[in-house]
């Protein structure tokens, strides 16, 4: 993971507080789905992305990465609070919201996680953010 997230980082060119790397990931999606930026076709970039912005949401908030798989077969990476209330899946979201439709809501998920503005919590729930 450290690996893409490096190669990530790179290629976005942001540097800083986890804050400012959010910030600056939310913005190069912004300006590939303006299309002033090329759409990473690097699968270690475009995954990058989500590790880049996990890591950082790791080092704000304490969460931790895990492997979920649930019953319908899905199955990937997210971040996840110590009781579990809540799973967040960067690797997953943030290559999607390079595509136009839809919403980048990078920057939002991330400062409501980092400031505490989130649903009611359920140990074990897995509710997923973002």
């Amino acid at each position: 993971m450290a690996k893409v997230a490096a190669t990530a980082r790179g290629f976005v060119g942001v540097e800083g507080a986890p804050h400012e790397i959010v910030v600056g990931v939310s913005a190069f999606i912004e300006e590939v789905r303006a299309g002033r930026r090329e759409e990473p076709r690097s699968q270690d970039v475009r995954l990058g992305l989500g590790v880049l912005w996990g890591e950082q949401l790791r080092a704000q908030v304490g969460w931790r990465w895990v492997h979920l798989t649930y019953p319908d077969g899905f199955a990937s990476y997210a971040l996840v609070p110590d009781d579990r209330a809540f799973a967040c899946f960067p690797l997953n979201r943030l290559p999607e919201a390079l595509r136009r439709d839809g919403a980048n809501t990078s920057a939002h998920v991330f400062e409501s996680i980092r400031t505490g503005s989130l649903p009611a919590r359920h140990a074990n729930a897995y509710l997923v953010i973002g």
